[in-house]
This record gives C-alpha cells, structure tokens and sequence, in this order.
C-alpha cells in the first residue's frame, strides 16, 4: 500500500474546500469549516500539511496558527 500525504484544508468556504479537494485529489484531504473543526481533526488524524484560511467566523487563523506554535 502507498502511503498518500494527509492534508487538513480549513476554509469556511463550502466552495474553496470542494475546490481544494479536486485539485489535491492525489492526496488524502480532510476538510473542516473552522478552527473547531480543525482542533477535532488534529487531535483525531492529524495532518502532514494543513491549508490553513486567514479570516475564519470562530478564530481568526493567525491566532490559530500561533495557537499550535
């Protein structure tokens, strides 16, 4: 079995994170709509690369990123 890269792409655009999914399609992608999405999705399979949007409705992705820093 190959082993397939895991990306998380956080977006809450239903639009961007479908778009983001076909164009990654050779790759494992997980997608989530906010940053509490994507603290469930590190804590259950986390990621290899995540694509990370800057203006989020629960926390901005900045803060996000210095968050997991």
């Amino acid at each position: 079995m190959t082993y397939k890269p895991h990306i998380l792409v956080v977006d809450d655009s239903e639009t961007n994170r479908d778009l983001l999914s076909r164009i990654l399609g050779n790759y494992r992608v997980s997608t989530v709509a906010s940053v509490q999405g994507a603290r469930t999705q590190l804590a259950l399979d986390p990621p290899d690369v995540m694509l990370l949007d800057v203006m989020l409705p629960d926390v901005d992705g900045l803060t996000f990123l210095s968050e997991l820093r």
